[in-house]
Parts: C-alpha cells; structure tokens; sequence
C-alpha cells in the first residue's frame, strides 16, 4: 500500500538523501520518494512486513520527526498542513531574525567600532576596559545563541546519526569561532588578574564573537528568504487547494441550508447562484449558468451551461441562477483528480536528479575533510592559530548542499504549477524530462484535431429550388431522427431561422437513407442508391464527386421522385489546431496524423492542417505499429482521446490525451490537456523544455558554486592573490546560493506559451451586442424564460432581459441571424419586435 508522512526537521539535500536511505533499508518497504520542498515522504509498504511504526521508529532514529498522513478527505491535506506549519515557522523565524538583529548591531559596534570610526566611551577602549568590553559581548552575543540554538541542536543530532547535514556545517562553523572567543576571554581574564591588561588587550583584538553571530543571522536571512520563494513556487498548487468553498447552499425538505462542504453526498440538490463555487460534480438540473472553469481548463473564456449539462467542482457562476444534482464529492471529484495529479507530479523526481543525490550523500563528509584539510595547512604555512581556523570556519561555511537539493524540486513544482494554471497536467517528472527530448508526434485525427461533430460545409439546392426548400425538407426529415448527421442539419436550419415541419411514417431504409412523409408529400434523404431507386434526376453529381474529393460525406434530399439537392457534411478541425500545427514545428516536432477514416478524408484534414505525412485507414494496431517505427528514429508522442488509441498511447515514449474540458478519466496519460483549445499542445513542449533547462542551470549553479567556492574559501588563491573569504561572507554566500536556485525556478511562474490561451481562435465568429424588444413580459419568470430560450441558441453568448423596458439585450456571434432570435422569442410564447445592432 501507498502512504503519505510528514517528514519534520529537513533542511538540505543531506536530510532528504539520510531519510529516504534509512527508511528503504527496511524490509517491506519497495520504494520511497522525499519531497524536500513539501517534507513529504511517499513511499510504498507491505502490511505483512513492515508497519506503520516502524517508519516512524526509522525516520526517528536517523534525527527527525515522522508523521503518518491518513484519512484524508480532501486532496492536498497534507499539503495544507504543511503550509498552515510553515506560516507559522516563518513569522517565528521572522520574529527570531529581528531580535538577533537588534542585539547583533551594538555587538558590532563594541566589536569593530574602531575600524569603523564609530565613537566610544574610553572605559570600554583603555586597557583597564578590555575585560569590560568583552564581557558585553559575550551577553549581547548569548541571546543571539539562544534564539539561534536550533542549527546547534539539530547538526549535532544529525552528526549522531551517521547524516550530518547543512546544520551541522553551520553548527560547526559558528562553533568554532564561539569556542575560539570563550577560549581568548579565558586568557585574558587570567592575564587581566595577574596585571597584564595591555597583553590582554591585545587579545580583545581577535576576540570573534560578532563572527558566530553574524554567520547565524545571515543564515537565517538566507533560510527565511528561501522558505517565502520557495512558497511562491507552489502557488499554483495552492490554488487548487482552495477552488472547492468550504461551505455549500442545499435543499433539505424544500427548504434552502447551508452545510459544510465535506458534508455533501451524492443525491444532494445544491443550489448555485452569481459568484457561487460549484461545490461539487454534478447534473445541472434548473437554470442557465455562465461559468468560469479556467481553474480546470486554463480558458479564462466564460461557458454556458443548460439543463443537462454537467458541472465539476471549483468552477465559478458568472452569472445566474440554477440547481444542480450531486454525483461526485470529496476525492471523487475532477477538481480533486486535478491537485492529485498535479501533487504527484510536483512531488516526483526528475532523473537529472540522480547525479545531485550521488553527490549529496557524500556531500557533508567530503567539505568536513576539506575544512581539516584547510585548517591543517593553514597551521603549518600560515601565520597564526586564528587564520586557521578561520579558514577552517569558511569552508564549513560557504560549503551548500541546499542549492543542489533543491535544484530539481523547485524547477518541478514551478513547472507543473503553471502547467495547470495553462490546462497542461504532467503526470511526474520524468515525463517533463522525456517530452523535451521529442522530436515527432503523431496525431489521431478523429476527437483531437478535430471536433468529433459533423458540421455542414456545403448546400448544393438542385436547379427550381430555393436554399430554404432544400433546408426545410431536410431538417424536417431530421428532426425525428438520430443519425449524427441530423443534428448537423438541424443547426444549420436553425441559423437560417428555419423551422423544422412535423413528419410522420418515419422509415429507415437500410444501406440508402431514411424517408418520412411530410404533409402529401414523402420526404427522403440519403446515398446515391437511393437516388438512383427513386429514378431522381441528379443534377449534382460534379459537386458531390467534388467533396467527396474532399473527404466529405454528401447526403442527397428528395421530394417525392424531385431530388432537392445535396448538403456535404465534415468534422471540422478544431479551433487553434493548424496554429498549433506550426507552432510544433517552429519547436523542431515533426506531426504526423494518423486516422481511421478514408484516405480522402485523412488527406483533406491534413491539408487543412498543413501537415504532409498523413495515414489514413488505420486499426487502432496499426497506429502502435507506426508509433514503434517512429521510436526507432528517437522518442515519440502520441496525441489521442484515449478512447481507440490507447495502445499507441500506451506504446509512446510520452502519450498525451485531449480531455475536452473536464474529463479526466485519461488520466492513465503521461499529458493530459484539459484545454480543448489544441494550441495547448506546443505549449506543452515548450514548457517542459523551459523546465528542463532550469534544471540544468540550477544543477549547473549548485556544483560550480562549490567547486568555486570551496577553493577560495580555503585560500587556495591567497599565494598567487591574496584573495580568502572570511566566515561572514561565507555564510552569506551559502545563503544566497540556495536563493538564487530557488528564485531561478521562480522565472516558470512567468512562462506564457505563444499564444494567449485565453482567447478564441483565428476561425471563431466576431460577437456583436443586440437589443430586441419583446411585448407579453409582466415578471421575473416572463423574463427567466425568454432568457432561457435565447441563451440555448448556439452562438448567443448571453441574454439578459430588462423588464422596465421591456426588451432584451443580447451578446450573439454574427452568424446568428436576427430571424432565429425572433423564432426562439415566438417560440417561448412572446412577441418579438424590432432588433438593433449597438
């Protein structure tokens, strides 16, 4: 089984590599996984082998403190437990730093005063002073050890174990020069006692207690710094967590109450109005909604929903009023499916880590042999016991195996957190890792590039008849039927405000098409066999062979033995998709689009798409067949909507599934898009790339500053430059290092892919406002109505009626005639008048 703990006490590479070696020696325990950002340790254990228990007992024994996560209810508890403990960790480490800070400044002054030019008194500068003034500082400097004592605890604890880490170098670090300086005071209150106050002077001189404390302060400063941008990295994240309302409105006994969220079940009847969260997944039962769902989608586009139409938690009401059926709460929910795969993949390794936690593991021991190795040298060929040691205390210092622990994490995090504010959820690391690397991806055609839902391209009406006798007829014919081409028909009918007749005797003729009898007359619709059978005179032949070319399906419509004349009918690429298309190749992907449909039909799309290579007449084997032939030539994508492709998904080196909107039951991918906007794609790779590098130049930066800054603060250059770091300054560059690691990951939160995301593509239809006035309306429900009927119009946006006025002002695409609008407004039982255009 899978579990979760909290991990406290962890502040370096060294931690996260000593915690996660200790608890993999035990037995039962198959794999383990710590997250040095979070201080959440994953891992995977056997009942039968190893308890609960013993993990705790393992972490506990290595110096840290181990918390068993369970009963979780919402996804992300223990993350928000660990960022409420973390809040409250850093205003008391904020409140730590402001008091040292206040005891540090006139430590400095007793200290170094003198070379500063800064005025005092004689009696703490004399030589009848020198006892005096050191004495002030050693109590000025003891509540700075106090408020500080914390890295002394936990590096000596971790010395104990077997797993020094960051703390115990500072612990070292400081140490040595506090010993050093309560050494020297105890040579001085000897000489000062037998008289010699001027050689006791002298000594005041390489007294260091502002050392020790200004190495703390700084690394304090550092950590603090580092613990707030770390914060920002799962900002994200953070987000996610609080989408769902803690509180929800719902119907009990026809009554309106309020419950806690965590309290719903499904069944419940919710109740959602204007700048309400949608508390869970659901049916809209009542009303019309404007939602925002970009927390899910990465569209910041507002959508419609009717009754019928499913809702997912964390989605916000726009607009209106409505009441929803429960079917999904807690972690059933798309929202929680969302934050537990964002979580998985923030909390998951990259393998470029592998090198950073080789070297971690040796990190500690490595720069304690160094610093001996610095303090040996410098006593043999340097000028005096306190240069040593100095040198001694800069290596432990300026040594920072923080940068390179958190050199992936934060890249990751960063990462995957932008990757869901954009639609784009990674399922871990490594798979941000491998999708850099891709070089050509195959696309299904059928749901991702295009829409899955036929669309009439084309109305050929035969010689003597008008456009709307052909459309009449046909949507007549169509209304009673369920082909999928019938709603095609119907949509076309309703933006030419053409209203479909009643028909009876509805008949499916097999292999041909269906006929119906509309009035007198018999309507059919059909292939060219049933042309052919009906003996009607096709005067439309060029024009079918002419889409048929195309890859589009033709449907001839007769009255009687009078052919009408013929529609074409096509799924139409998706909005964005040819954008996308090259854009993927700017970034060097090469796409290939592979379908199940028709050569002709493969053919056409791809020519829309601007892509060369195009497969067409494929078997959901074949298309694993094609995956395996491009993995020869290096790694492979495969795009899909997991529903016949899953073996080619599966087969990828990265399988990527269109989750149109709000499903997430492809989850089983490497990528899922929740965008079903296509330019979401490019945006993909381009992020992993962008992540991958940051990566590399954090890795880059963690080891080079080592490399570097070991040496100098050993005084390795002194001979040749006379160039050594004194231990302040290595403080504060081992703090500042592990900053900039962080802050260089904070540049993802920033990432913007090529194109905004949040507008409509190049094909959507301009919108225009119109007010149209309607007579009949006396209430609210008059108005709730007319809303209703316009708002199910495709293409109107929204319809808010004004009852002082008595007319209704309408957001529309252009497409949409003023005839339909007027249509629906009859239709609902009101009298439509005139129609202006703002």
């Amino acid at each position: 089984m899978t579990e979760k703990y909290k991990i406290g006490g962890m502040t370096c590479a060294a931690c996260q590599s000593h915690v996660r070696n200790r608890t993999g020696k035990l037995p039962g325990i198959s794999r383990v996984q710590v997250n040095l950002l979070t201080g959440i340790m994953e891992l995977d254990r056997d009942p039968d082998l190893a308890a609960p228990g013993d993990v705790v007992r393992a972490v506990t024994e290595a110096g840290y403190s181990a918390e068993l996560i369970s009963g979780q209810n919402k996804p992300y508890a223990e993350e928000r437990k660990a960022r409420i403990g973390n809040d409250g960790e850093d205003s008391a480490a904020a409140v730590r730093l402001i008091l040292s800070t206040v005891f540090f400044l006139p430590l400095l002054w007793l200290s170094m005063g003198g070379m500063l030019h800064l005025p005092r008194p004689s009696i703490l500068t004399d030589e009848t002073g020198a006892m005096l003034n050191s004495l002030l500082q050693l109590y000025l400097f003891l509540p700075i050890l106090f408020w500080n004592f914390g890295y002394f605890r936990r590096g000596v604890r971790a010395l104990l174990h077997g797993g020094a880490n960051m703390d115990t170098l500072v612990a070292l670090g400081a140490g040595a020069g506090t010993i050093s300086s309560l050494f020297l005071m105890v040579q001085m209150a000897r000489l000062t006692g037998c008289g010699e106050t001027a050689q006791a002077q002298r000594l005041l001189m390489d007294l260091t207690f502002e050392g020790p404390a200004m190495i703390l302060i700084l690394v304090s400063f550092g950590k603090l710094l580092e613990s707030k941008a770390k914060r920002r990295t799962g900002e994200a994240i953070e987000k996610l967590m609080d989408l769902t309302p803690p509180r929800a409105s719902v119907l009990r006994d026809n009554k309106e109450v309020e419950i806690d969220v965590r309290d719903l079940v499904p069944g419940d009847r919710a109740v959602l109005r204007t700048g309400s969260a949608v508390p869970a997944d659901g049916i809209l039962e009542e009303g019309i909604l404007t939602l925002d769902q970009s927390a899910l989608t990465g569209e910041s586009l507002p959508v419609e929903r009717m009754p019928g139409s499913a809702l997912s938690a964390g989605t916000t009401v726009l607009n209106g009023f409505g009441r929803m059926k429960v079917e999904k709460t807690g972690a059933d929910t798309t929202l929680a499916k969302v934050a537990a795969l964002v979580e998985a993949a923030a909390a998951s390794r990259a393998p470029s880590a592998r090198i950073a936690d080789k070297a971690s593991a040796v990190f500690v021991p490595v720069v304690l042999c160094c610093a001996l190795a610095a303090f040996l040298g410098w006593m043999i060929w340097g000028p005096s016991f306190h240069e040593a040691l100095s040198a001694a205390m800069a290596v432990l210092l300026i040594s920072c195996p923080c940068a390179l622990g958190l050199a992936t994490p934060v890249a990751v995090m960063a990462g995957t957190g932008r990757g869901a504010e954009l639609g784009i959820l990674f399922r871990n690391a490594e798979t941000l890792e491998t999708l850099h690397r891709v070089r050509a991806i195959l696309l299904d055609k059928t749901g991702t590039v295009t829409a899955n839902s036929p669309a009439v391209t084309a109305v050929f009406p035969a010689n003597g008849v008008t456009r709307t006798e052909l459309l009449s007829a046909a949507a007549s014919l169509e209304a009673a039927s369920q082909h999928p081409l019938a709603e095609a028909v119907l949509a076309c009918a309703r933006k030419e405000g053409i209203r479909p007749d009643p028909v009876t005797q509805m008949e499916v003729v097999p292999g041909e098409g269906i006929r119906a009898r509309r009035g007198d007359s018999v309507l059919s619709g059909g292939n060219l066999r049933m042309m052919k059978n009906l003996r009607s005179d096709l005067q439309d032949a060029p024009e079918r062979a002419e889409r048929e070319a195309l890859g589009e399906t033709v449907v001839f419509f007769a009255e009687g033995d009078r052919c009408l004349g013929c529609m074409s009918f096509a799924d139409p690429v998706t909005g964005g998709a040819a954008e996308a298309v090259t854009e993927l190749r700017k970034l060097g992907v090469t796409p290939v689009l592979l379908t199940g449909d028709s050569s002709g039909a493969a053919e056409a799309a791809g020519k829309r798409l601007g892509i060369e290579d195009v497969r067409g007449g494929l078997l959901p084997a074949d298309k694993e067949r094609i995956v395996r032939e491009f993995q020869s030539e290096g790694a492979t994508a495969m795009a899909g909507d997991g529903i016949n492709d899953a073996p080619a998904l599966a087969r990828a080196d990265v399988g990527i599934a269109v989750a149109r909107g709000t499903d997430i039951a492809l989850a089983s991918a490497d990528v899922v898009l929740m965008n079903s906007d296509l330019r979401t794609l490019p945006a993909a790779f381009a992020l992993s790339r962008a992540v991958i590098r940051t990566i590399h130049l954090n890795l880059f930066w963690a080891f080079f500053y080592n490399i570097i800054g070991i040496p100098v603060a050993a005084g390795l250059l002194y001979p040749w430059f006379g160039l050594r770091l004194p231990p302040e300054f290595g403080a504060a560059a081992m703090s500042l290092s592990s900053v900039c690691v962080v802050l260089n990951a904070l540049r993802l939160r920033r990432f913007s892919s090529f194109v905004n995301l949040n507008t409509k593509h190049k094909e959507s239809s301009p919108m225009n406002e119109r007010i149209m006035s309607v007579d009949g309306m006396a209430c609210a429900h008059c108005a709730g109505r007319v809303e209703q009927a316009l708002s199910q119009i495709p293409g109107v946006r929204s319809a808010s009626v004004n009852l002082a006025e008595k007319s209704v002002t309408i957001q529309a695409d252009d497409s949409v005639s003023d005839a339909v609008l007027t249509d629906a407004v009859r239709n609902a039982g009101y009298a439509p008048g005139t129609i202006t255009r703002k």
